[in-house]
This record gives C-alpha cells, sequence and structure tokens, in this order.
C-alpha cells in the first residue's frame, strides 16, 4: 500500500469499497475526482500466486482497452501496478458523473437492456452485469467502470444469448416485446420467439433464487440488517431505521393494555400503531415450526425485493418463547373495500375503471413471477389515490415457488371477488379480469365464469368504517352481477 501511494502523492484517498480481496479508493485533487484505484490484496495462498502470475487488476486492464477499442465506453486505463502478491489497476474519474443506480427504475431499465445487447453484438459475454458496474457521464452516456467478468467470444451462442438477457430481465421484468426486439437483431427471427421464451423462464428462476439468498442476509447480521440479541429476544433491523426497539415494544404492548392505538385485536395476532411504525404482536409459534413474525418478514421481503409495493420493513423480533413481533412504517391509506364501499357511489366511471385496472395488472404481473398470497383479500390491500398505488398487507403467507398452479389463481382472483361490495358492477369486476389476463395471456371470459362459479357459493365479506359487512349474491338486488 506504501509503495502505491508513493506514486500518488498530493491526493486526497477516500475509501469508497473494502471487501477481503479487493479495496477500492477515489482520488480527489482540487476537490475534483481525478482517479479510482482498485487494490487487490489477496489472503490465501492460491490466490498470492495466482496473483503473481496472472493478476486480476492486469486481466481486466487489457478487457477495459479491448472493449474501449470495440466502441463501447469504458474507464481510461492509467497505470497498472504490481508489487509482490498485491496489485492495483489505476482508472481516469468520469466527472461529473452518477451511478446509474440514482437514476429511475424505467431510465435503468433501458440502459441495461442496450449494454447488454451492445455487448453480445461487439462479441463480449458479461456474468457480472448489474447497475452497480454502471455509470452516467455528463452527457447521459452509460460507462462500464467494471470489466473483470466479461469475456470476449468468437461466437456468440444462443447460451450466451439467455443468460446475458436473462440478468437484466430478471431485475428489470423486461417486457416480452422488447426482448424480442433486441433477439431478433442477434438471432434468425423463427429462434428469437423460443430463445425468448426461454430468457424468461431462466429469469424468473434467477430472481426467484436471488430473492431467497437475499432473504438469508436479512436474517443475520450484514448490509442490510443489524442484528441484535439480548437475554429475552434477538431481532433484526432493516438497514437506517434508527429505532429504539425497546421503547417501541414497550409502547406496543402498553397499547394492547390500555386498547388505544389499535388496528387489530385477535388471539392469534394484535396491531398497533406507535409513533410512525405499525407494530404487530403474534402469538407463540408450535413447536418445529416458523415463528409467525418470521413468516412475515419473509413474506414481506419476497413482495418488497420483487418491486411488489408494501410497506417499509423496519423490523423482526423473536422471543424466547417463541412470541414474535413485525414492524413496518405505518401507512395512513384506506384499505380498498372501504374506498369502493364508501366512495364508488362518487367516482365516475374512468377512476372506477382506472383502478380496476391497474389492480388486475398487478395481481396479474404477481402470479406471472409466481407469487401466492394466501389471504389475498381487499382488506389487505391499501389504495392510494389520485395517483393509484397499492399496498399489499397480511403477508403470513407469501411464497414465490417455481410454478403457481392454476387452482391457486383462481382461488386468489376468487377471495378477492367476494371481498369487493356486491355493488361494484359486472363491467367493472371484468375490467379487472381484462387487464390481469393481458398480463398472465389467459381468455378473460373463461376465466370470468370459472371466478363466479367459485364465488356464487360464498358470501362477500368486507370492511366498512362502521365494522364488517356480510352480502350474498343470490339477493334480488345483486342478480345482475352474475350474467356474464
Amino acid at each position: 500500500m506504501d509503495v502505491i501511494k508513493s506514486r500518488f502523492k498530493g491526493y486526497k484517498w477516500d475509501l469508497v469499497q473494502h471487501k477481503d480481496m479487493r479495496s477500492v479508493y477515489k482520488l480527489t485533487k482540487d476537490d475534483s475526482p481525478s482517479l479510482y484505484i482498485k487494490i487487490y490484496h489477496p489472503t490465501s495462498l492460491f490466490q498470492r500466486l495466482r496473483t503473481l502470475i496472472y493478476p486480476k487488476t492486469l486481466k481486466e486492464a487489457r478487457m477495459l482497452e479491448k472493449l474501449k477499442r470495440s466502441g463501447i465506453m469504458v474507464s481510461d486505463v492509467v497505470d497498472h501496478i504490481r508489487h509482490g502478491h498485491v496489485s492495483a489497476l489505476v482508472t481516469k474519474a468520469i466527472s461529473p458523473s452518477k451511478s446509474l443506480l440514482d437514476t429511475p427504475h424505467t431510465e435503468q431499465a433501458n440502459i441495461m437492456i442496450d449494454m447488454a445487447y451492445s455487448l453480445l453484438e461487439k462479441g463480449f459475454f458479461y456474468k457480472d452485469l448489474h447497475a452497480g458496474n454502471i455509470i452516467l457521464d455528463g452527457s447521459q452516456r452509460p460507462v462500464l467502470v467494471d470489466a473483470y467478468e466479461i469475456m470476449p467470444k468468437h461466437r456468440i451462442r444462443d447460451h450466451d444469448i439467455v443468460r446475458l438477457f436473462a440478468q437484466v430481465a430478471s431485475v428489470y421484468n423486461t417486457p416480452h416485446d422488447v426482448l424480442t426486439k433486441y433477439v431478433q437483431r442477434l438471432s434468425p427471427r423463427k429462434k428469437a420467439d423460443e430463445l425468448v421464451t426461454i430468457i424468461r423462464e431462466t429469469a424468473l428462476s434467477n430472481k426467484r433464487r436471488m430473492v431467497k439468498r437475499l432473504i438469508m442476509r436479512f436474517l443475520r447480521q450484514s448490509s442490510f440488517s443489524e442484528e441484535i440479541s439480548t437475554d429475552t429476544y434477538r431481532a433484526y433491523i432493516y438497514k437506517n431505521n434508527h429505532i429504539d426497539l425497546d421503547d417501541l415494544i414497550s409502547r406496543h404492548r402498553q397499547n394492547i393494555l390500555d386498547n388505544t392505538n389499535i388496528l387489530k385485536y385477535q388471539d392469534k395476532t394484535q396491531l398497533s400503531i406507535v409513533d410512525g411504525y405499525c407494530v404487530k404482536s403474534y402469538k407463540e409459534s408450535r413447536l418445529l415450526t416458523k415463528p409467525y413474525a418470521i413468516r412475515g418478514w419473509k413474506g414481506l421481503l419476497t413482495l418488497y425485493l420483487n418491486n411488489i409495493p408494501v410497506p417499509s420493513p423496519v423490523a423482526v423480533v423473536i422471543f424466547k418463547d417463541r412470541s414474535s413481533i413485525l414492524i413496518t412504517k405505518a401507512l395512513s391509506l384506506p384499505n380498498i373495500d372501504r374506498v369502493l364501499y364508501h366512495e364508488y357511489a362518487h367516482m365516475d366511471f374512468k377512476q372506477k375503471i382506472d383502478i380496476a385496472r391497474a389492480l388486475g395488472e398487478l395481481i396479474g404481473h404477481m402470479h406471472t413471477i409466481n407469487i401466492y398470497h394466501a389471504d389475498l383479500k381487499a382488506c389487505n390491500i391499501k389504495l392510494s389515490q389520485p395517483s393509484i398505488d397499492f399496498l399489499f398487507l397480511d403477508t403470513d403467507r407469501v411464497i414465490q415457488s417455481r410454478h403457481i398452479s392454476k387452482s391457486r389463481r383462481l382461488k386468489n382472483l376468487a377471495q378477492l371477488n367476494t371481498s369487493i361490495p356486491t355493488h361494484v358492477s359486472a363491467g367493472i369486476r371484468m375490467a379487472f379480469i381484462k387487464a390481469y389476463t393481458k398480463v398472465t395471456g389467459d381468455k378473460p371470459k373463461d376465466l370470468f365464469r370459472k371466478i363466479w362459479r367459485l364465488s356464487s357459493a360464498q358470501d362477500v365479506v368486507y370492511c366498512t368504517d362502521s365494522g364488517d359487512r356480510v352480502e350474498s349474491w343470490r339477493s334480488k338486488s345483486n342478480s345482475h352481477h352474475l350474467e356474464l
């Protein structure tokens, strides 16, 4: 390190990233970023020998030069330094610049799919293409800043196309038509359709595995969570939530005793508001089963990490007796059933149809990425207007699997249908189904009939400001709902 620093005197050194084998520093002069230095300092004997023979930094420097010659924008290589088993890559800082991660999700998606195509089109495959490896220069052009996992290909094969586009599609849920447009530029039209199907399947599988890995990181001390262990409980607090956990637990329990700020009270669960937090306590779980709050935490994160809107996760607490607590940010928003009961008659047609379509598309998307919410009812979905945004609650039984069966999808849709007030017309319900099937590919009328067959034998149960309400489809005033 001293040898490297001696080569770059007069700069201010700031540590940007540190891992076991790698550190990245930003070198600043005159208050302006000038250079970045990536230093590899391996610890194992094998990696040290490898560095002596052919350092990773040298490999990356040569790849950056190849990419630049091909026309892909990359960081300019300034120097490469070797000193024993330590090596360093020095690149020129791009200023002004900003991380692609700091741009809107849609903009990220467009740039990422373009970058994947450009690499493949120029004969390169990237094993680790993600937004953290791309910055935007002053003209908003994407620049690759990490090239170690890039490799040149004499010939781009089908599996290269699938693997690289699947990396992007797994994060950004790239639409079918967008994938088709790019794949057709690299492959014959007849084969392109087949490849797009494989890409989407691979992306779903990649996403599911990634979400499971990330959830496990939320349940240990990591960059995502702070672990706290006391004599009475262990807890995991999601990053950037600076809370007094003992105070939140104590005040929630006092709410229960005083019957104040209560949102829900049952034998199994109690829900109260403490300041800006929603605190949900669960009774002790049975032996050999997971604490209920852990199930809720995993379900919450499953939706959250798949960009399905939920209240912001804050913390999960597990007590010695296997009782538990789940904490999220509180939301001052009404549930859909209350909105449709109290406000439906005063809504114009466009507002009604927009809500139905937006909800249909969102649940259709959930089902296409194989997420099943076992308690999908209107009372568990909050609605924000006029932007029409939804947030899902009660995540104790949310799972993402390899496949979600048709029967489970129908059960979800019937659950929702029987938790919506009966005065919501068949036309609005059909608008929901059409939006849903536009995403899933089902036939709208066939699905509509199946949902009604499941729904018609059940009462309609929903919440209002004055309490729960039960209605029957068979009442004379509601018979027109069954005509379709």
